[in-house]
C-alpha cells in the first residue's frame, strides 16, 4: 500500500539481491559452503547487473579467502576486477559518479564559502 508497483524485472532484481544478502547472512555465520551455494544460483540468473556481479564475486572471494582455497580466490577476484571493468561502462554508474562529483563540488563550496563549522567534517 502506498507504493508503486515494480516492474517485472526490477521485482527478479529485487529477488536477487534478497538472495545475496541471505548467502551474506550466511557467511557472517561462518555457514560457508552455503553462502557458496546460494552465490551460485544468483550468479545464474545475474542479467546485466554489474552492481551485483560485482558483489558476487567479491563475497566469493571471501569465502574463499575464509577456506583457504588461493587458487578459486584468485580466480574470483580476477573476476570481481573484470565486474569493475564492466560496472565503469554501465550508464547508472556514470550517472551516479557524476552526481556524486556534484556533490563533492557543492560540499567543497560550502567548506570554503561558510563559517568555520562546516570545516570540521574534513
Amino acid at each position: 500500500i502506498g507504493k508503486l508497483p515494480l516492474r517485472p524485472q526490477d521485482e527478479r532484481t529485487q529477488e536477487l539481491y534478497e538472495k545475496f544478502n541471505y548467502a551474506n547472512k550466511m557467511f557472517r555465520s561462518s555457514n560457508y559452503e552455503a553462502a557458496l551455494r546460494e552465490i551460485n544460483r544468483i550468479q545464474q540468473e545475474i542479467n546485466n547487473d554489474p552492481y551485483l556481479k560485482l558483489q558476487t564475486w567479491a563475497l566469493t572471494a571471501a569465502v574463499y579467502d575464509k577456506t583457504g582455497k588461493t587458487s578459486r580466490r584468485r580466480r574470483a577476484y580476477t573476476k570481481m576486477l573484470e565486474a569493475i571493468e564492466e560496472l565503469h561502462k554501465d550508464s547508472r554508474y556514470k550517472k551516479a559518479y557524476a552526481d556524486g562529483m556534484i556533490c563533492q563540488d557543492f560540499a567543497n563550496l560550502a567548506v570554503k564559502k561558510g563559517d568555520k563549522k562546516y570545516g570540521e567534517f574534513q
